[in-house]
C-alpha cells in the first residue's frame, strides 16, 4: 500500500484501527525489529544558530561613467574575475592610444641620441690618437669630449621620458581595464543595483555579491560549555533542518567577548559547500560534545521516518505497527539518541517500516510470536495520535 506522506501523517493525527477480523482482515507486514536501549553514552548539548557567509560584498565601479552592459541578473552564478558590468571606455580608448602615440616618439627619440653618441665617442677615440701624435690641440680634444658629455645626458634625459611614456601607457591600459567591472569572489548575485544606460559614479556599487563555497554556522554557546572549548580541534555536529542534513565540523574561532545579560560566548563553525545547497540565513542547530556521559534512549538510524509533521518511529508493543512521534537528538555510531514516548526494549521496526500503516499487524520471522493478550503500548494504543517529545 503506497501512501504519500501528507497521507502518512494524517494518519498518524486520526485514530485508525485494523483489528483482525474473524472472518479476514490485512496480512501481517514482514519487518525486522531492533530493540530500543538505555545506554550510557556521551552528551551532546544542542544550541540554536544560524548559517552566514564568509564573504560578502557590494560590487563597485572604481570610476565613473555610463553603464552599456550589464551582464548578470539577481541570483547569477558568477566565477572570481568574471565581468559583471561595462562602462563607456570611448574616451579611455583615445587615452590609450594617445599614450602609445607618446610612447613610440618617445622610443625614437631615445635611438636618435644612441646614434649620436655612438658618433661622438668615435670621434673622440680618433681625437685622442691623433693628439698622441699632436695633430690636434688639446682644446679641440676637450671639445670633442664635452659634445661626448652632452650626449650622454641627453640619452639619459631620452631615456627617462621613454620611461615615463612607457608608464603612462600602464596607466592608461589600467584605467581602461577599469571600466569593466569585475567579480572580486566566485559567488552568486545576491541583488543587481544598476541597469544599461544609468549613470554610476566613482565607489557606486553596480551588484551584490555573496561567496557561497564555504559559510560559517554562527552559534551562542554556554559560557560554562565555552570553557572546555579547544578552537581548531572541538568537534561540533551542524544540523541544518531545512535541509534534512547533518554535518560535520570543529568550532573554529571562539569570540572574545562574553554577553553580560545572557552570559552566551559567541563561536564560529566553518562548513564546506560544494554543492551550494547551504543558504546564508538558514536555522541550524549545533551539537557541542559536554565531556561527560549518561544514560539515554537510543534507536537504530534506519527506524527513523520523516513526514510533514516531523519525525517518527513505528514499534510494536504488542504484534501491530504503532506510530510514535520522536525527538533526534545526536547520533550515536549507526543508532541514535532519542527522546520518545516508548519503553527500553520496545520492538522497533527498522526495515519494512516505509510499507507499514498505523495497526496493521506485523511479523519479524527471526523472533518468536507476541502474545496475543499483550499489554497495550504506553500512552494509547495502536492507531492513536503518538506523543512526542516526551522524557526518556
Amino acid at each position: 500500500m503506497n501512501l504519500t506522506m501528507r497521507a502518512l501523517g494524517t494518519l498518524l493525527l486520526a485514530p485508525t484501527v485494523f483489528a483482525s477480523q474473524p472472518g479476514g482482515g490485512p496480512p501481517p507486514a514482514v519487518v525486522v525489529f531492533d530493540q530500543a536501549r538505555m545506554e550510557p553514552v556521551e552528551q551532546w548539548r544542542e544550541v540554536t544558530g544560524e548559517l552566514r557567509a564568509l564573504r560578502r560584498a557590494n560590487v563597485a565601479s572604481r570610476q565613473g561613467g555610463q553603464l552599456t552592459e550589464v551582464l548578470i541578473d539577481d541570483g547569477a552564478v558568477v566565477a572570481k574575475g568574471q565581468v559583471i558590468a561595462h562602462l563607456d571606455s570611448s574616451l579611455a580608448k583615445l587615452e590609450l592610444e594617445r599614450a602609445l602615440a607618446a610612447e613610440r616618439s618617445r622610443h625614437e627619440s631615445v635611438a636618435v641620441r644612441e646614434r649620436e653618441l655612438d658618433r661622438w665617442k668615435r670621434e673622440w677615440a680618433r681625437y685622442e690618437k691623433l693628439e698622441g701624435n699632436q695633430s690636434v690641440s688639446e682644446s679641440e680634444v676637450d671639445a670633442v669630449r664635452s659634445e661626448v658629455a652632452v650626449g650622454e645626458a641627453a640619452l639619459s634625459l631620452a631615456r627617462a621620458e621613454a620611461a615615463s611614456a612607457q608608464a603612462d601607457v600602464s596607466l592608461a591600459r589600467e584605467r581602461l581595464s577599469q571600466r569593466s567591472v569585475v567579480a572580486p569572489f566566485a559567488g552568486r548575485v545576491v541583488r543587481k543595483a544598476r541597469e544599461v544606460g544609468e549613470w554610476v559614479g566613482e565607489g557606486e556599487a553596480i551588484a551584490e555579491l555573496v561567496s557561497l563555497e564555504e559559510l560559517e554556522a554562527r552559534f551562542d554557546l554556554p559560557e560554562t560549555l565555552a570553557a572546555g572549548v579547544i578552537e581548531g580541534s572541538t568537534p561540533v555536529r551542524v544540523r541544518v533542518k531545512a535541509l534534512g542534513a547533518d554535518l560535520s565540523g570543529t568550532i573554529s574561532s571562539v569570540m572574545p567577548d562574553v554577553d553580560t545579560r545572557s552570559r552566551l560566548v559567541p563561536v564560529r563553525v566553518l562548513l564546506a559547500n560544494a554543492d551550494g545547497r547551504l543558504r546564508p540565513g538558514m536555522s541550524v542547530t549545533g551539537l557541542v560534545g559536554t565531556g561527560s556521559r549518561a544514560p539515554s534512549l537510543t534507536i537504530h538510524k534506519d527506524a527513523i521516518l520523516r513526514d510533514d509533521a516531523g519525525e517518527f518511529i513505528y514499534w510494536s508493543p504488542g504484534g501491530s505497527a504503532v506510530p510514535a512521534r520522536i525527538r533526534t537528538l545526536f547520533a550515536v555510531g549507526d543508532r541514535v539518541a532519542v527522546s520518545a514516548q516508548i519503553p527500553p526494549g520496545a520492538d522497533v521496526i527498522v526495515k519494512g517500516n516505509e510499507r507499514v500503516f498505523p495497526g496493521q499487524p506485523v511479523i519479524d520471522p527471526s523472533r518468536p510470536a507476541a502474545p496475543k493478550n499483550a499489554p497495550p503500548a504506553p500512552g494509547g494504543g495502536p492507531g492513536e495520535q503518538p506523543k512526542a517529545g516526551g522524557a526518556h
